[in-house]
């Protein structure tokens, strides 16, 4: 090699990067996603991702969202109730159990889940996908916010804990 060459030249930037790593995604999701769901819900947070200048309201949004939260709980657990950072909509039967209200972990939770659920939802729209792209993104952005939800694991579900004590830890094993 010459001395003035300095070799190859690969350019590899975060958009190529990102790029790269979608296109494994979307061979994965070629047998299982035949509606091009969960396509199009990467595609919408990788163009996020491209678009920080689109995206970062949602960030800021929940950044601070999580400040509200940090500083509600930590009233909550010295007795003081102060108005939540956000609000989990009446219709949402899953958060009806009142250690979501009443103990301020799970009350911080559940906040701290709200403003994630929001910043999913947000950057989806960031991705500023087609109408019928943007709309599967969006059905798989509820898909993702619904499945980090707390009441779907076991010591975030004070419902469930509730239950295990009840019977003693046979609603664990039970298969009914």
């Amino acid at each position: 090699m010459p001395s003035g060459d300095p070799g190859p030249q690969f350019s590899v930037g975060p958009s190529a990067v990102i790029e790269d790593a979608l296109g494994v995604v979307e061979g994965t999701f070629d047998l299982s996603d035949p509606v091009s769901i969960g396509r199009s819900f990467v595609v919408a947070m990788a163009r996020a991702a491209r678009h920080p200048m689109k995206s970062s309201p949602a960030w800021f949004r929940f950044a601070t969202s999580l400040g509200v939260v940090g500083v509600d709980t930590a009233a909550r657990a010295v007795g003081v109730h102060l108005p939540g950072a956000s609000r989990v909509e009446a219709k949402d039967s899953r958060f009806t159990a009142p250690a979501f209200n009443d103990n301020f972990m799970y009350h911080g939770l559940l906040e701290a889940y709200v403003a994630l659920a929001r910043l999913i939802r947000e950057l989806t729209h960031a991705g500023r996908l087609d109408d019928a792209s943007s709309a599967k993104a969006e059905f798989a952005a509820q898909l993702v916010a619904d499945a980090l939800a707390p009441t779907n694991f076991l010591l975030t579900n004070p419902s469930a804990i509730e239950r295990v004590f009840q019977t003693a830890g046979l609603s664990l094993v039970d298969r009914k």
